[in-house]
């Protein structure tokens, strides 16, 4: 696929929101300096910039390329202004429910349900996941359609990240329309140092973007390794962990869990979703998803590892993968 007038508005629009997010992460910075990690939110506006421009390139259906760049820059703006001008007809008050949320927010960990808590917060992050299997149960292989609702998920949560944040422009916030059932239901899924930065979400599917150059299955290999292995390992991690590393505040037992998820998911993508590659084969690339994942735990890298982990996946079971054809 090559650049033209209809793919470069998704190209523009994410260019354009790398930028706004870059903007309020500055702001954000100046206003919550100990508690808002602006050097992930930096990467997170460069993974905006990267999205856009290799939609064009990743993007196969010339058929529907009009449809998807309509749906992506138009139709959930839309959607998101609807639901924004809905909640200004029956809110009123000019008082912000997430700036009262963050001030009155209490740790979920003082439940003394870390464990189930934990839970929830990991099985948000599987929503990238869930949505590409329903794709391919109910459509099948259909790497425009996944880009399609992927960039749309990214516009979705962005936007919930923009409007949640607005309070940072002095009488222009709109964050006191965002619905309070919803910002209430924050406190089940985020940790408070979390409520200054983007949702975990929006750099967690940008950073699985980049995967899509792979084999289908290897790209369905990085997902799960960016979800589903980190998911395990903070379980284990809460469920059998006993001492924490001063580095990163991780456990053995957290490290373990995920490097075993990592294999065993990278191996069963392999092997069984579109096979093409035999054992060994596979068996490289699960020692290459294991090693990614570890990396990405053991180092302290300064950035989320939202972020960090599947870059470095798509990095390690990419060269894999190259190895091979070269071989």
């Amino acid at each position: 696929m090559v650049y033209n007038l209809v793919n470069s508005l998704v190209s523009i629009f994410f260019i354009f929101n790398g930028l706004l997010h870059l903007n309020y992460s500055y702001r954000l910075k100046q206003l919550f300096k100990k508690e808002h990690d602006f050097k992930t939110s930096v990467a997170t506006s460069i993974l905006w910039f990267v999205a856009g421009i290799i939609y064009p390139v990743l993007y196969n259906n010339s058929a529907y390329e009009l449809v998807s760049s309509i749906i992506i820059t138009l139709v959930v703006p839309l959607i998101i202004l609807f639901v924004l001008l809905t909640q200004r007809k029956s809110n009123k008050s000019s008082i912000s429910s997430y700036q009262m949320f963050i001030s009155n927010y209490v740790e979920s960990k003082k439940n003394l349900r870390i464990l189930k808590w934990d839970v929830n917060r990991k099985s948000f992050h599987t929503i990238p996941v869930v949505l590409i299997f329903l794709i391919v149960l109910l459509i099948g292989r259909d790497i425009s359609l996944i880009l399609t609702v992927g960039y749309a998920g990214i516009v979705l949560f962005g936007a919930f990240d923009f409007i949640r944040f607005s309070f940072v422009y002095k009488n222009r916030g709109v964050n006191h329309l965002i619905p309070k059932p919803f910002v209430n239901s924050l406190s089940k899924l985020v940790k408070r140092k979390e409520l200054f930065e983007p949702l975990k979400t929006v750099p967690l599917i940008l950073g699985i973007t980049p995967a899509l150059f792979l084999p289908f299955n290897l790209f369905i290999a990085v997902s799960l390794v960016a979800t589903i292995s980190d998911g395990v390992a903070s379980v284990m991690g809460h469920a059998f962990g006993k001492r924490k590393s001063s580095r990163n505040g991780k456990t053995g037992s957290g490290y373990l869990g995920g490097v075993i998820a990592s294999f065993l998911l990278v191996i069963a993508s392999s092997l069984l979703i579109s096979p093409v590659f035999n054992f060994n084969q596979s068996l490289l690339f699960a020692f290459a998803g294991a090693f990614a994942f570890f990396m990405g735990d053991v180092i302290n890298w300064q950035i989320d590892d939202n972020i960090v982990n599947p870059l470095l996946a798509t990095l390690s079971i990419g060269f894999a993968y190259r190895l091979i054809m070269f071989i």
